[in-house]
């Protein structure tokens, strides 16, 4: 096996692992030949939104500033303030399917 190859099957390994077997060949399957980059928004938006989650659910301030590493004025400005993008109906409901 080449170093490639062994990249490869290393690659497929850790997606299988995270979304399963079945769901890493369909993925390797769309994406066969393509580089993806997943934005680092994507990160933030889903993090924002399990923070509103956690505050509705009855968290604190400080719980969450601890749990995230954020102040509790950050805390208190997604909770109170989400962003245009954070409020997008798609992007909530993908979070949503996540969870």
């Amino acid at each position: 096996m080449t170093e490639r190859e062994a990249d490869s099957f290393e690659i497929f390994e850790t997606l299988a692992s995270i979304a399963g077997e079945e769901a890493a060949w369909e993925i390797c399957t769309r994406f066969a030949g393509e580089s993806v980059t997943f934005p680092k928004t994507i990160l933030r938006l889903k993090r924002n939104y399990d923070i509103r989650q956690e505050f509705k659910d009855g968290k604190s301030y400080r719980e969450l500033s601890i749990k995230y590493a954020l102040t509790t004025r950050q805390i208190r400005g997604i909770v109170h303030h989400p962003s245009t993008q954070e409020t997008n109906a798609r992007q909530l409901s993908l979070f949503e399917a996540l969870s």
